[in-house]
């Protein structure tokens, strides 16, 4: 008993939680027991009432495909008696002039030895769904289709015993078979959430929404609502019924509510029409839902008992998220913010201030590095430190800095008129100018400016201004020993014209073929072959006799939206070339395709590459489509759902320019990319070579431990190709290997290279 006291004493209230523990463990055990034997009771009734609703909704639409064969079974008995081609042409035309009563009706034909005739005489083409019908046997509906370029049509067909005519159609607008409306409305459509009339391949063609919980958008049934729905196994099954015809149900919840999926189509003989309705179990089940909100009462009490834990972890977990919050955003040398904070900062500086002026600035420390490599790292972050201090004493309330590293520093600050704005950052220059700390003043600090004006009137998103600043930067003139700034509005002047120039032409160009693709071929250094090529657009301009330069035009096509028309052009005559290299019978690779931020936010965009792909019959896995990474870093949840999309069509994805901006190793977290194709600058020296090489190299075994393949741009040199051989990279891409070529030369050079390996 003593024993047992003291044990209580020390771990009494550890002992006491074990003891609560388990017994909350065996009571969750029990009760989920019991819910889940009522739940599948719940939900195999509710399928089965599902099925009986869809079955009703089939069974309506079927009636109205019957009427339709039996104005069609009508017409072939009375053709039927005709005795000369001219009495056939007669009822024909005396069926059509009798029918156009019928709101619905459009048209008749028939189908003879020379082919099918309309009831005018004239000859019926350009319709497959029509001309699919001559082979059929017993009555059927067509697939809908495009009529005169103005409506979607249904076609009735049935056999006729006639010498004129072995087959007739009587074809109907589409809405002659609709879903239930009005008084016939019925429970198998009212109690639904919604209730869509389908085309075989999946696209809407009516619905009826009884509430918004879902957004059905206009995409196909496949690739849309069943996509999100249902998971791979189902969507195998649903895929089979849009097929085949039947019936499928299947159960799924959404958010805190169970539903039922239900989908019916009518078969190769209701023109593979397909209706598809969801039910919320709880509309079609009824009351008995009320003991299943019983026992989940019952659970919500040992929930309870674990808020203590969760509390503790979340508090734990906040903590853990603000040391990481002070990491990336804080500067940890100089002790300012970083980039991002800067961009989160004056996002919310703009917000307060609507009708202010502002502007972005860079200020960048010419030949920094020389400062490292010649005098250290020490000296190197002095300078920082200074550069910083007389920032900091130079700003005013509601203005802000960050460091970017290397010398460069991002500034937020008040803008009025230019002329006081320039005599500001001239008092920077001569403060900074000013240091002699190094050597005895051995260097002399010398600085650029870029600036970007933010008037008020015409704000953009921080990351359209961040571009438009760093687009400024890159065209600074430096000038050493002197102040000067240069102002993206002066930029844009310059090139208002060339930018109209090409507006104006950059049609006219694509209709009259000036853009050609380009191909650069990849080399595998473990294969010793080819491993595809990258298609790149050049523009050929007559007026010239030259291309253009892509960095002249491509920006300006971004701007206007332009860029996604020859982004489709590029893939579709990608495709186009691939289908008839192998229809040649010769030796086709893979191929790399360039998407532009713009392509990639369409609404349509995974929906026309799959359709393209998908018309020129290319196989799985063997077209790359390629990402900046600036676009990967601002699309972080967009583009992970649309790489999962794209590898479930047979895609394989790429980040382009690698390691050209602040979020690489968040991609490297956040998204399945198949490839990552380093940018060129990992080749250029730095402070030492052995620094070089360790950082390739680790980011190199980096990206490979992921399971991505890694392709390194811009080897030009016999000795960048040495090096990436001893580094382990897996393909290269330069003009060690091979420039961009026309697409006849990249054939031959295929050809008389590498033949053999096909």
């Amino acid at each position: 008993m003593k024993r047992f006291r003291e044990f209580m004493k020390r771990h009494g209230t550890e002992s006491v939680f074990a003891v609560l523990a388990l017994i909350c463990a065996a009571f969750l055990v029990h009760v989920t027991s019991l819910s889940a034997v009522y739940s599948a009771g719940v939900s195999e009734e509710a399928e089965r009432r599902a099925a009986f609703y869809s079955g009703e909704n089939a069974s309506s639409l079927q009636n109205s495909c019957e009427d339709l064969l039996r104005e069609a079974s009508f017409f072939a008995t009375k053709l039927g008696a005709a005795t000369s081609e001219e009495e056939a042409a007669q009822i024909t035309k005396d069926f059509y002039l009798s029918e156009g009563r019928n709101a619905f009706f459009l048209s008749v034909c028939r189908f003879t030895d020379d082919g099918v005739i309309s009831w005018d005489g004239t000859a019926v083409t350009g319709y497959s769904a029509i001309a699919e019908l001559a082979g059929a046997g017993g009555a059927l509906l067509s697939d809908v289709f495009q009529y005169d370029n103005r409506i979607q049509a249904i076609a009735a067909s049935v056999a006729c015993d006639s010498p004129y005519a072995d087959r007739v159609a009587v074809l109907y607008d589409r809405s002659a078979v609709s879903l239930p409306d009005g008084e016939n409305l019925g429970e198998g459509v009212s109690l639904s959430e919604f209730t869509l009339l389908c085309k075989h391949d999946g696209r809407i063609l009516s619905r009826i929404e009884n509430t918004d919980t879902f957004s059905l958008g206009n995409a196909p049934i496949r690739e849309g609502i069943l996509s999100d729905l249902l998971g791979s196994a189902e969507l195998t099954a649903a895929d089979q019924v849009l097929r085949e015809g039947g019936s499928g149900v299947w159960s799924f919840r959404s958010g805190t509510d169970d539903y039922v999926l239900s989908l019916t189509s009518l078969g190769r003989e209701g023109g593979y029409l397909a209706t598809l309705s969801v039910y919320r179990v709880a509309d079609i089940y009824g009351d008995g839902f009320a003991m299943m909100e019983s026992i989940r009462a019952s659970l919500l009490g040992l929930a309870l008992m674990m808020v203590v834990m969760i509390v503790a972890m979340t508090l734990a977990h906040r903590e853990s998220r603000k040391r990481f919050y002070r990491l990336e955003m804080v500067d940890a040398v100089l002790g300012c913010a970083t980039p991002k904070k800067l961009e989160e900062d004056a996002a919310a500086i703009l917000r307060r201030h609507r009708t202010t002026n502002f502007a972005l600035v860079s200020l960048k420390i010419n030949n920094f590095g020389y400062v490292s490599e010649r005098f250290g790292d020490d000296a190197a972050e002095e300078l920082a430190k200074y550069a910083a201090g007389v920032i900091r004493g130079a700003l005013m309330v509601e203005e802000t800095f960050a460091y970017e590293g290397e010398g460069a520093f991002l500034l937020f600050l008040h803008y009025r008129e230019r002329q006081a704005f320039t005599d500001r950052l001239n008092g920077m220059y001569l403060r900074l100018s000013a240091f002699d700390g190094i050597e005895g003043g051995k260097y002399k600090v010398s600085t650029t400016f870029a600036v970007y004006e933010i008037v008020w009137e015409a704000r953009e998103p921080m990351r359209a201004m961040m571009e438009k600043l760093k687009i400024t930067r890159e065209s600074a003139t430096v000038q050493v020993g002197s102040f000067s700034a240069c102002f993206y509005e002066d930029i844009l002047g310059k090139n208002h014209l060339r930018k109209a120039e090409i507006e104006g032409r950059m049609e006219n160009a694509l209709e009259n073929s000036e853009f050609h693709l380009f191909y650069q071929p990849k080399y595998n250094l473990h294969s010793k072959t080819p491993d595809g090529c990258e298609i790149l657009i050049r523009w050929y301009d007559p007026k010239l006799g030259n291309y253009r330069t892509p960095d002249v035009f491509l920006p300006v096509f971004e701007e206007d939206g332009f860029i996604t028309k020859i982004d489709h052009f590029v893939f579709y005559r990608a495709c186009e070339n691939i289908a008839a290299r192998i229809t040649e019978g010769k030796i086709a690779y893979p191929v790399s395709v360039n998407v532009s931020r713009v392509t990639a936010i369409q609404p349509d965009f995974t929906d026309y590459y799959i359709r393209i792909k998908k018309k020129f019959g290319i196989e799985d896995n063997f077209v790359t489509l390629e990402f900046t990474e600036s676009f990967a870093f601002e699309n972080y949840d967009y583009l992970t759902r649309m790489v999962a999309t794209l590898h479930e069509n047979g895609f394989l994805c790429s980040i382009d320019d690698f390691g050209t901006g602040y979020s690489s190793y968040n991609i490297l977290k956040t998204i399945e990319m198949d490839e990552i194709k380093l940018d060129k600058f990992f080749l250029a020296d730095g402070i030492s070579r052995e620094r070089d090489e360790t950082l390739l190299r680790s980011v190199m075994e980096m990206i490979k431990k992921l399971g991505m393949k890694v392709t390194q741009e811009g080897v030009e040199t016999a000795d960048d190709l040495r090096r990436m051989e001893a580094l382990g990279c897996d393909v290269i891409q330069g003009f060690c290997f091979a420039k961009p070529m026309k697409y006849v030369d990249y054939c031959e050079f295929i050809d008389k290279n590498f033949a053999k390996h096909g």
